[in-house]
């Protein structure tokens, strides 16, 4: 799609082109707002406002709106997962990793940055070790990075 003479367009013609453009590309407001180089409000009151899609076109207006369910609907979808926390680390993994903090020094801001493991996951297998002696390494550890912003036991 041009943009160049997006600007110059008059408003019905803009309002058509912003309307095209998000049922050829299945595009969200903020993705359409970039494109044009536009404000998301200015699409939003394109796409919304009664005296505007609406009049110039119902069923593009109606293509529009399944479009912004079904992208609201899978948002909700990927955003819950987004929260989620991960898997709980099998017993060899954390025993690898309380190996390698040790081994290294590291705190649990230094092994999740590593890692790529957050340091809630990573806290909450540690304290589940079961060999008594490697706890209180870690426990060690954690004392020693205590006032680095550590967890506290």
């Amino acid at each position: 799609m041009e943009t160049k003479n997006f600007k110059s367009m008059s408003k019905e013609d803009k309002i058509k082109t912003v309307a095209k453009f998000i049922i050829e590309k299945n595009a969200t407001v903020n993705e359409t707002a970039e494109y044009f180089s536009i404000s998301e409000s200015c699409i939003k009151k394109y796409i919304n406002d009664p005296n505007n899609l609406i009049r110039i076109s119902f069923s593009d207006y109606e293509k529009i709106k399944v479009i912004q369910e079904s992208l609201q609907i899978e948002g909700r979808s990927i955003g819950g997962k987004v929260g989620k926390r991960s898997a709980t680390l099998k017993e060899h993994e954390i025993l690898r990793i309380a190996m390698q903090m040790i081994k290294m020094g590291w705190t649990l801001e230094q092994a999740s940055i590593q890692l790529n493991i957050p340091k809630s996951t990573i806290y909450e297998n540690l304290v589940k070790i079961k060999d008594i002696e490697l706890r209180k390494r870690i426990q060690k550890l954690f004392d020693e990075n205590r006032g680095i912003g550590e967890r506290k036991q």
